[in-house]
């Protein structure tokens, strides 16, 4: 089972790394007590959580100082079949500084006698010995957070599950617009093949339903068209920003004038 321990410095991107190792397929738990590391691994071998790449776990400045002195003899006591790697992300101070500034969240270690600057300080005394221990130590300072999920899954390499996936559906508009789309196609220009007696009990796209809509005079505009347009958009999405999109979903008034309708899962 792969272990990889996620460290670093608050503000530094160790939620932007964990969330990325989570739709790597890693089982992951943020600030979790380092004593507590070797009954989570052995609650996580039994087998009804197989379907995990490994697990992922942020240990930081929140833990103790007693269990932040016994994550090395932790990870040295762990069994042969765990293969563990610690990953550590820092930046400069005054990148720190201003991230914080800007996203107006306190310090975990900050305190009415300790202000900003102390307390980024003071995380790097509690966090020197964690950082020494890194198999990989990132410098944020400078990464956007799409370079910084590049590098982790560039690292951990494998299969991600964070690829478009596409749903395409119809609906209809007398029930409403479903919440969730991203996108909205109108295609009630096109005929609608339920008045048309023999279409309408029967699968229309294996029973005539597509030579119906391609004989419909506006059909051949409307399907470039849009399959145009989706295919630059699903390829921008992809390549650039996907990590944005919750759910990108396509709908349209009628299935068959395009085969099917889509909605789009990272």
């Amino acid at each position: 089972m792969e272990l990889v321990i996620i460290s670093g410095r608050s503000g530094s991107g160790k939620s932007t790394a964990l969330h990325q190792l989570e739709d790597l397929g890693y089982y992951c738990v943020d600030n979790l007590p380092a004593a507590l590391l070797p009954t989570l691994i052995l609650q996580l071998e039994r087998e009804q959580y197989s379907a995990f790449k490994g697990i992922a776990v942020c240990l930081d400045a929140r833990n103790s100082d007693d269990d932040l002195h016994q994550i090395h003899p932790v990870l040295k006591a762990l069994p042969d079949t765990i293969n563990s790697e610690v990953i550590f992300l820092d930046a400069s101070n005054d990148i720190l500084i201003k991230r914080f500034s800007e996203t107006r969240r306190r310090h975990p270690l900050t305190s009415d006698q300790r202000s900003l600057a102390e307390a980024i300080a003071n995380e790097s005394v509690l966090l020197e010995e964690l950082a020494q221990q890194a198999d990989l130590t990132i410098d944020t300072s400078r990464l956007t957070l799409y370079d910084l999920r590049a590098m982790i899954s560039g690292r951990l390499g494998g299969e991600s599950r964070e690829g478009l996936s596409l749903l395409v559906e119809s609906f209809g508009f007398k029930r409403g617009v479903p919440p969730d789309a991203d996108l909205v196609f109108d295609a009630r220009l096109l005929p609608n093949p339920h008045w048309v007696t023999h279409l309408r009990a029967k699968n229309r796209p294996r029973y005539g339903g597509r030579s119906f809509f391609r004989a419909a005079a506006h059909h051949r505009y409307f399907y470039y068209a849009n399959s145009g347009f989706s295919t630059v958009l699903v390829a921008r999405i992809s390549t650039v920003t996907a990590q944005l999109y919750d759910c990108c979903h396509w709908l349209y008034r009628r299935t068959a004038s395009l085969g099917l309708c889509c909605r789009a899962d990272i």
